[in-house]
């Protein structure tokens, strides 16, 4: 399963790194940010704002990756397995979500050197909900789904989500019905 990862990454996102806030710069135009929370406040503070957070992700998930599809679901991270994250990582997201070291590349200059740990799923609504969670919260980072069949790609974080859709078209289709969770910043962030 990771060596058909690794093929199909390589060939749908040939010059692309698979984490988030990499594929934003490298894919601009295909790029959307749909914030968490009104006002674009980045964290959740009680339980009704993570409700909401919640809402938004599985709303934008579903819509652009099909409730039922069959996805990829990456995590790409620098790799330090003596850090104490790692231990973290490994039980809330590896293990869980039965992902396998699928490759590794080199960014910033060949400084620093990241691992794409990748496996298969089903994308639900609420199903990955205390995932979601964790990335709202900022526990972890770079996560991704993707669409086995149209190659959207749902990238969430903490203070809302990244979308890269494989056309233009469908992107500026999101982001007309979601254009009230979108940044009022002008570089959309």
């Amino acid at each position: 399963m990771p060596d058909d990862f690794k093929a199909y990454w390589r060939k749908a996102f040939p010059d692309c790194d698979p984490a988030g806030y990499m594929l934003r710069e490298q894919l601009p135009e295909q790029w959307w940010r749909f914030h968490s929370l009104p006002l674009s406040k980045r964290y959740p503070d009680n339980e009704n704002e993570m409700k909401i957070v919640l809402h938004r992700a599985n709303a934008v998930a579903s819509d652009i990756l099909g409730n039922g599809a069959d996805c990829w679901v990456v995590s790409s991270l620098f790799h330090k397995p003596e850090e104490p994250f790692q231990t973290k990582w490994e039980q809330n997201v590896r293990h869980p979500l039965d992902l396998q070291r699928a490759f590794k590349w080199q960014a910033y200059d060949d400084e620093q050197v990241f691992h794409a740990y990748a496996g298969s799923c089903c994308w639900r609504p609420t199903k990955q909900d205390d995932l979601l969670s964790q990335l709202a919260d900022d526990k972890f980072r770079d996560i991704l789904w993707i669409s086995k069949k149209t190659g959207a790609i749902f990238a969430p974080y903490a203070g809302g989500v990244d979308i890269f859709m494989p056309r233009n078209e469908s992107a500026q289709d999101y982001k007309k019905k979601y254009k009230m969770w979108l940044s009022e910043h002008p570089g959309g962030v």
